[in-house]
């Protein structure tokens, strides 16, 4: 009996993270009622000045503004990756490198970065878990020119969505690097961020 609860309770921290990434992904605001209660609280750091994100977010209305609403307009062809062998054990947090491939929406160029998401979750009235808070750490995040999106489509026609793991992005990033030696940082991204880390700050 133990052991199925602690499955249920690793689907339903899965089934949240996978909601969150339809949601973002395809442009689906309405979905993030089923990912973080209505207090709810988004973190941001950065390693580098290239994205432009608020420190902080506070409640699922500004949450999903900022990171659906607001992120669709500027990015197409999005998709994210957690990259794990498998979903962490159940908890009320999860720490889970992630890799995004995406298009800007003006000018077209690629945008391949990495970093991880700290979620914390929590039981609701209605029995179901929804995240509480959400940190997203961007650790890198570089724009490539990619005029036909021929890379973008190389780099997504290989990987399993959403849940990825880290010996096919190794094994793909390097093939996908050896098909364009004009864009040698595409081989920088074939490992995920290495976790734990300290918090950020």
């Amino acid at each position: 009996m133990g052991q199925l609860a602690n499955d249920a309770s690793t689907w339903d921290c899965r089934g949240v993270v996978e909601t969150y990434l339809q949601a973002k992904d395809y442009w689906r605001p309405g979905l993030m009622e089923r990912v973080c209660v209505p207090e709810a609280v988004l973190e941001f750091s950065l390693a580098n000045a290239d994205m432009a994100f608020p420190a902080r977010v506070p409640g699922r209305d500004a949450i999903t503004r900022t990171l659906v609403a607001e992120f669709g307009l500027r990015f197409k062809r999005c998709r994210t990756y957690c990259v794990c062998d498998q979903p962490p054990r159940p908890a009320t947090g999860w720490e889970l490198p992630w890799l995004v491939v995406m298009q800007e929406a003006d000018g077209g160029d690629l945008r391949l970065g990495r970093g991880f998401y700290r979620w914390q979750f929590t039981g609701c009235a209605d029995a179901v878990t929804r995240a509480h808070a959400l940190h997203i750490h961007i650790e890198r995040m570089d724009r490539l020119d990619d005029p036909d999106a021929g890379i973008l489509a190389a780099i997504q026609a290989g990987l399993t969505y959403p849940w990825l793991s880290p010996a096919l992005l190794e094994r793909h990033l390097l093939a996908v690097a050896a098909a364009f030696p004009g864009q040698a940082s595409l081989a920088e991204f074939a490992h995920p961020l290495r976790l734990p880390l300290e918090t950020p700050t």
